[in-house]
């Protein structure tokens, strides 16, 4: 009699079981499914944005589709229609990317990293600190898992995404991307899209009027500018977070500051040769000027900072 209890009792536990986990799996088709396909409020209206995850970094990917924008300083864009410094950024050309593809909804995270490094056996978060110059060094600045991954240089960002199933970005899609549709120096208010050197320390700052950059660094390590969390600041119209301020990202491209004169129309990839990398976005220490979405400037492949990551493009999510 108390077997048979025993037996009743646990039937009616498994069959509860059961019927829990068929509900979960129920829940878990439903938002993998309302995520496939979600609207996005960005900055000029609602429209469809496709998501993914890929299932060997954990990160969540965006569709880019293909289309046609005009490359470079914007019409709006007083700064690079009138300063030398950015006249790498003229002339202002048309450029279609012909091929959608898949985007990092982020810059890569340090867990994200983190896994990467441990199924590969490459450099670990540590490792890259103790790879950087003493003097660039930071061993003390936040990084948890959610923030953007820093100190790796331009080949260890083409080793990650080769793991991830994918590659940087062409200076092109990066920027059609950053884009979205818009045609204005930024997609949206800079406080609300970014974090620049104004607002990503203790203090707010007028970072405009500190002219001196070695002052300038100094107040900016005294008021604790740094990263910040990846998705704290509103996406673009693509579903895209931090394309601008946070960290600086690598491109595929080499670097030249007269490229678009001489850039093809249809999916440009850069010079053939160079001697150092394209960066884009801003990072947490730049200046307005610099936050910019047609910004362009450059570093060595094998340098290493605290303000440059990265983020991959995937042609297909993995299976």
């Amino acid at each position: 009699m108390f077997a048979s209890r025993k037996w009743f009792t646990a039937a009616l536990y498994a069959s509860a079981v059961r019927h829990i986990i068929m509900r979960l799996n129920i829940l878990t088709i439903f938002i993998w499914a309302a995520s496939m396909s979600t609207p996005c409020l960005g900055q000029s209206g609602v429209q469809e944005m496709k998501l993914a995850v890929n299932p060997l970094d954990g990160q969540l990917y965006v569709w880019i589709p293909p289309g046609t924008f005009q490359m470079g300083c914007s019409s709006d864009d007083g700064a690079c229609q009138d300063m030398e410094p950015f006249s790498n950024e003229n002339p202002r050309h048309s450029v279609t990317i012909s091929k959608g593809f898949w985007m990092g909804q982020t810059e890569v995270t340090v867990g994200a990293y983190r896994k990467y490094a441990k199924a590969t056996g490459n450099k670990s978060l540590k490792d890259l600190i103790l790879a950087t110059p003493e003097r660039f060094r930071d061993e003390g600045f936040p990084q948890s898992d959610d923030h953007p991954v820093a100190f790796v240089a331009w080949e260890d960002a083409v080793q990650y995404c080769e793991w991830a199933g994918g590659r940087l970005p062409t200076e092109a899609e990066w920027e059609y991307a950053a884009r979205a549709g818009s045609k204005t120096a930024r997609y949206g208010n800079l406080d609300d899209i970014a974090w620049y050197a104004d607002n990503s320390g203790h203090l707010r700052l007028n970072s405009s009027e500190l002219n001196d950059r070695q002052s300038r660094n100094q107040i900016l390590r005294d008021n604790r500018n740094n990263t910040h969390p990846v998705r704290m600041k509103a996406p673009n119209d693509f579903g895209l977070y931090d394309l601008l301020g946070n960290v600086s990202e690598y491109c595929y491209d080499w670097y030249d500051g007269k490229y678009y004169e001489v850039s093809v129309e249809i999916d440009p990839v850069g010079p053939s040769n160079g001697e150092f990398r394209v960066i884009r976005g801003g990072e947490y220490r730049t200046r307005p000027l610099g936050v910019r979405v047609s910004w362009r400037s450059y570093m060595h492949r094998n340098h290493r900072f605290k303000s440059i990551g990265f983020r991959c493009v995937l042609d297909t999510i993995p299976q």
